[in-house]
């Protein structure tokens, strides 16, 4: 940790030198969502975050210490070369060097076992890739992603193709987590295909595009499937039918309940479908919206107190659908495309003009993430239903109906913060009362503090709040309350601190220029 932090306060220092800012260039700045900040605050910060609070809940340090060298390598390197242009030659040699230097302190940090040659190796590769495949997100579906979205997403994708190979060729993983991690690559390696193929759909029939489009995402289940029974060493199918009919009958219960629940949201939809020719004001779209957050806290929550192992795989499948789903809806493969357009479309607002639909996707990780990531706290691995199911909601609602006095610069409301705030923290004090065994004042006090912090947060951020607001409750929960964050927390926050400063200061100024700027336009 020590050769991590002083790398990344060095890397801070030297960013703060007078220099020509240009943002994300031109090339990809008109291609990110518009209306607001590229996101790199976030594109450097919450990874690493997210594997350092991971990592409280691991005894194994080897893990530990390499993963958390090779998300702080991925975001290093996006905080260098992607958002910044430079006025000479020479600036861009003293920023190489300090990358250079950055990669040397994180190698030196990962652990032993490791020879320096394949640890230099394994980091360069992988920020390359992470750098590449960044832009090219941000480039090939303009309008989707912010920079910082697209960063984060890469660099999630990476952990996981580092930590894969382990889980696939050693004994010992859940089934669940193989699985998981197996299907992220297969869907990669699906929407790659797709969008490849894509590009030479004039060769193909129009009439077989579906049968051409579908063999291709049952080629890439069977090879998901197969790998999965190797890792395993047994069927997947026969393990899921196991799991869910003969294990235990709480989780055959969860599954009738989640056909109800999905039932009755389906009649809704159809009843709520024939009155679309009503006017729809701004507070029934909000309700409309926050109906999805409604119902994945009703089918999610059982899951999350009762049954995680079904939870975790039903998690792990809706990913799937959704990835297929959206492809099939961006590609415009018909005569599917245009019905799911419609669908979709109905929930949206401004954060979906792009190419790719993201807002269910978001919904879906950010009360996924948390479950799959686990962890002692419990709160921890409520955070997504409690910071989107139920505090998003209450603050959408109230803000929409009752609000009066706005945040500078933004369209939230102060009541709707209140709101927030408010939903967030009795429903945490709720779980921790239940839940936990032990409670004490300082933690109390902390959970306090972090809940007007995230309604701060989900008010004031211009990216996803979705995907920002529950996993920064979940690292926040993991470093705050974690027995194990005394004796590390503090080098680590130290180390992401200086690291972000150069991300943090521009956007700061950013921010506070329009915001005067909107001011004084009132």
């Amino acid at each position: 940790m020590s050769a991590v932090a002083l790398c990344l306060a060095i890397h801070s220092l030297w960013q703060q030198r007078p220099r020509k800012f240009t943002g994300v260039g031109p090339q990809l700045e008109d291609k990110i969502r518009a209306g607001v900040d590229d996101g790199m605050v976030w594109g450097v910060l919450l990874v690493p975050l997210i594997v350092f609070a991971k990592s409280l809940d691991m005894t194994n340090g080897t893990a530990f210490s390499n993963h958390l060298a090779i998300s702080l390598a991925m975001s290093l390197t996006v905080s260098i070369f992607t958002r910044r242009m430079y006025a000479s030659a020479k600036m861009v040699l003293l920023d190489i060097t300090v990358w250079v230097l950055g990669m040397c302190a994180l190698a030196y940090g990962m652990h032993p076992y490791l020879s320096m040659f394949l640890k230099f190796a394994m980091l360069f590769t992988l920020c390359f890739l992470s750098f590449v495949f960044t832009a090219k997100t941000v480039y090939s579906l303009p309008g989707s992603f912010t920079l910082g979205e697209a960063a984060v997403a890469v660099q999630g994708i990476c952990v996981v193709f580092v930590d894969a190979p382990g889980r696939i060729f050693a004994r010992g993983s859940s089934v669940e987590a193989v699985f998981l991690e197996v299907a992220v690559l297969g869907l990669v390696l699906l929407a790659a295909a797709l969008f490849y193929a894509s590009k030479h759909r004039h060769r193909i029939n129009r009439t077989l595009e579906p049968v051409f489009f579908s063999g291709m995402v049952l080629v890439c289940a069977w090879l998901v499937i197969v790998v999965v029974n190797f890792a395993i060493r047994k069927s997947l199918l026969a393990w899921a039918f196991k799991v869910i009919f003969l294990d235990s009958t709480a989780n055959l219960l969860l599954i009738g309940y989640w056909v109800c629940v999905l039932g009755i949201a389906a009649l809704l939809y159809l009843l709520a479908g024939s009155a679309t020719s009503a006017p729809q004001n701004k507070f029934w779209l909000h309700v409309r919206r926050k109906s999805y957050h409604a119902l994945a806290t009703l089918l999610f929550l059982p899951g999350v107190l009762f049954a995680s192992q079904p939870l975790h795989l039903g998690f792990s499948v809706a990913l799937i659908v959704f990835v297929v789903v959206e492809c099939l809806r961006a590609l415009d493969v018909h005569p599917l495309a245009p019905a799911i357009d419609r669908f979709l479309r109905r929930f949206t607002d401004h954060r979906d003009a792009g190419l790719v639909v993201t807002s269910h996707f978001y919904l879906l990780l950010g009360c996924a993430l948390p479950v799959w990531l686990g962890g002692t706290s419990e709160v921890a691995r409520l955070a997504g239903l409690l910071t989107l199911g139920l505090a998003d909601t209450a603050a959408s609602l109230v803000g929409t109906r009752y609000g009066r006095h706005k945040w500078p610069g933004s369209p939230k409301t102060l009541e709707g913060s209140a709101a927030f705030a408010a939903s967030l923290c009795a429903a945490s004090g709720l779980v921790v009362y239940a839940l936990v065994d032990q409670q004490n004042v300082s933690s109390a006090l902390m959970l306090f503090a972090l809940c007007i912090g995230l309604a701060a947060l989900e008010a004031l951020t211009e990216q996803n709040d979705n995907m920002v607001v529950p996993l920064t409750m979940y690292a926040a929960v993991h470093v705050l309350l974690s027995d194990k964050a005394r004796f590390h927390a503090a080098p680590v926050l130290m180390a992401t601190a200086a690291f972000a400063a150069p991300s943090v200061l521009p956007a700061g100024r950013s921010i506070i220029t329009r915001h005067l700027r909107n001011s004084k336009s009132r």
